[in-house]
């Protein structure tokens, strides 16, 4: 294409017509205002006077519309010289580059979010938080608190229903966490059943707290995944910035910290992060989670099952219930026997053993 030095179009080819989705009688003689929008023809127009006030060829990337939404075009534009070496035109080749643009955008996409929830990953969430951590030390008034937050029993459910259901409890689990939370906050998935979240520009430390409060009420509610309903909870570990941080990495660190402490206490709780937890976070093997299937014959009637349930899930369950005749409890039993649990148990100690391996 061709424009004058006041905009208007001389020469378009056939291929400007098809890359735009334009008629060329529609466009000669006319000015970019008179054929786009004022934002894209003042755009058009002031990379044209750029060209023209240099005098040399240069590459933009310019947006345009068509029929199926604004597209993203790469145009050289280089200007036209009398015999004097006055400029009297602008000449443009512009080729269609939205598929490429879009890939662009999806790669640099993937690579801060979760592909299964589509919540930010690690690498986001610790590049937010560390502006977060900078504003907090500018600012006296300015508190960030972060959760790390740990599903209950969740490989329970993944080796019972299968990983395609664990798949859906984790999108299930980041819906609510959205809904849960203020525009201003954000949550992450680091992987597995571990969610952290971050809250910004908190007024008091308690906000935190009644966050998690939040959660692990929303989280009560039962999931409806494909034929179970799937009762979890979580552990919540919180750290704030007013223990004093420069790192993420730190913060993050001392809310997971906190959050062994939540699960090792009896899991469905939340523990805030104070110094004298670094001597105390749990080890591995000094408290067993014991799975246990219990099945229940016949139909206890739908009043009762249901209470029968919601008594269970007090007692910190995990509960699939299909549409057969069968109720299976997958049931955590740290409070059955005093202590816990080793070979030396007896009978019921083997088979808690057992329980906790194999199902």
């Amino acid at each position: 294409y061709q424009k004058d030095t006041e905009g208007k179009y001389q020469l378009i080819n056939s291929r400007f017509e098809e890359l735009f989705g334009v008629r060329r009688d529609d466009f000669l003689g006319k000015t970019d205002f008179e054929v786009f929008s004022r934002e894209q023809a003042e755009a058009f127009r002031v990379n044209d006077a750029h060209v023209l006030e240099l005098g040399k060829p240069l590459e933009f990337e310019e947006l345009a519309p068509h029929d199926d939404g604004l597209h993203t075009y790469l145009s050289i534009k280089f200007p036209l010289f009398n015999s004097e070496g006055v400029p009297y035109a602008v000449c443009g080749v512009s080729t269609d580059i939205t598929e490429r643009k879009r890939a662009e955008e999806q790669l640099v996409y993937d690579a801060f979010h979760d592909g299964l929830t589509g919540l930010p990953n690690r690498a986001l969430f610790t590049d937010r938080l560390d502006r977060a951590l900078e504003r907090a030390k500018r600012r006296d008034d300015f508190t960030v608190a972060v959760l790390f937050l740990d599903l209950d029993r969740f490989k329970v459910v993944n080796d019972s229903l299968g990983h395609m259901t664990g798949d859906q409890l984790l999108i299930g689990v980041a819906r609510r966490l959205e809904r849960a939370l203020r525009n201003v906050d954000t949550v992450a998935r680091l992987g597995g059943d571990e969610f952290v979240i971050l809250l910004e520009d908190i007024e008091e430390i308690s906000h935190a707290t009644q966050s998690a409060e939040r959660i692990q009420a929303m989280l009560r509610e039962p999931f409806n995944l494909d034929e179970s309903e799937v009762f979890t909870s979580a552990s919540i570990g919180i750290a704030v910035s007013t223990t004093g941080y420069s790192r993420a990495e730190d913060i993050i660190r001392d809310a997971d910290i906190a959050m062994y402490h939540a699960k090792s206490a009896g899991k469905a709780r939340y523990v805030r992060f104070s110094k004298g937890c670094y001597p105390g976070k749990i080890k591995p093997g000094e408290y067993f989670t014991k799975p246990l299937a219990l099945a229940q014959n016949g139909d206890p009637g739908q009043a009762s099952l249901k209470a029968f349930k919601a008594d269970l899930f007090k007692q910190g369950l995990v509960i699939s219930h299909r549409a057969a005749p069968f109720t299976i409890v997958i049931v955590k039993i740290k409070r059955v026997i005093a202590g816990p649990v080793t070979a030396n148990s007896g009978p019921f100690g083997h088979l808690c053993l057992f329980l906790m391996l194999y199902i």
